[in-house]
């Protein structure tokens, strides 16, 4: 399956039918990745400005995502979401994608996603974490194949410590 970069538009709407006038849409890819890895990883995670209650840019369909509303008097709301590629129809708009949540995965997950040990073939987005050579690493910048502790994408989240002194000699 192939990814399509789809419009998004529209006003942004709580569920308590408050509009949100100014702050922030945060849209982050979760779950299986999408089959265009490559555009997964330059698009892991999307911000739209909230301006004069209304944002407009760009996402990835098909694909799931968390989305966190931020209203620049500091209250959020978060949800889960699956966008395809018919439903809700172009140009999409939050409140349909807001509608599309009621049948969605309502596990939310922020900051850290951990993904065990380092994969050359796993595309990583920001704030994905793994482990290589007794460390752990969060990544800074979605990439394929740059291996840490690389500080151009990675920055170090734990590091293995040095050898300790030798300690005594146990019981034969």
């Amino acid at each position: 399956m192939s990814l399509t970069i789809r419009a998004v538009t529209g006003t942004v709407v709580l569920p308590s039918g408050t509009n949100v006038t100014s702050g922030e849409v945060i849209f982050k890819l979760y779950g299986t990745p999408p089959a265009d890895s490559d555009q997964m990883a330059t698009q892991g995670t999307i911000r739209m400005a909230i301006t004069s209650g209304a944002i407009s840019g760009n996402i990835i369909a098909p694909a799931n995502y968390h989305i966190t509303i931020i209203s620049s008097d500091g209250s959020f709301y978060a949800f889960s979401a699956a966008v395809n590629e018919t439903s809700p129809s172009d140009p999409l708009t939050l409140q349909a994608i807001y509608q599309a949540s009621e049948t969605a995965d309502a596990t939310v997950v922020y900051g850290l996603s951990w993904l065990g040990a380092w994969d050359a073939s796993t595309a990583y987005v920001v704030d994905d974490a793994v482990s290589y050579s007794g460390s752990s690493y969060i990544c800074t910048e979605a990439h394929t194949n740059h291996v840490p502790p690389n500080t151009s994408y990675w920055d170090v989240l734990a590091s293995k410590g040095d050898t300790g002194a030798t300690g005594a000699t146990g019981a034969t």
